[in-house]
């Protein structure tokens, strides 16, 4: 890489496609937010749905600090790495 520039291309190569939820999660996120009446109760409920159902822990090997985790990977666990999941 000789520039930023190569270099943000190289991090939204590997970011590429990794943001997609599952359709079961959209499917979650449709029935919380149903009956949200705006943009910030939406979000409140979706907060407190990660905090009841997702762990948040931090583990770097490899190719981890660089490229994150797609949805798939981590929600059947409930287990998010930090800078991996980029839709937490």
């Amino acid at each position: 890489m000789s520039s930023w520039e190569d270099f943000g291309r190289f991090q939204a190569s590997l970011n590429q496609g990794r943001d997609v939820l599952p359709d079961n999660i959209r499917s979650t996120v449709a029935t919380i937010t149903a009956n949200a009446k705006s943009d910030a109760e939406k979000i409140r409920l979706l907060y407190e749905y990660m905090q009841k159902n997702t762990r948040y822990i931090s583990i770097q090997l490899g190719i981890g600090g660089w490229q994150p985790l797609t949805p798939r990977m981590w929600l059947p666990k409930g287990m998010a790495i930090a800078r991996r999941c980029p839709i937490i």
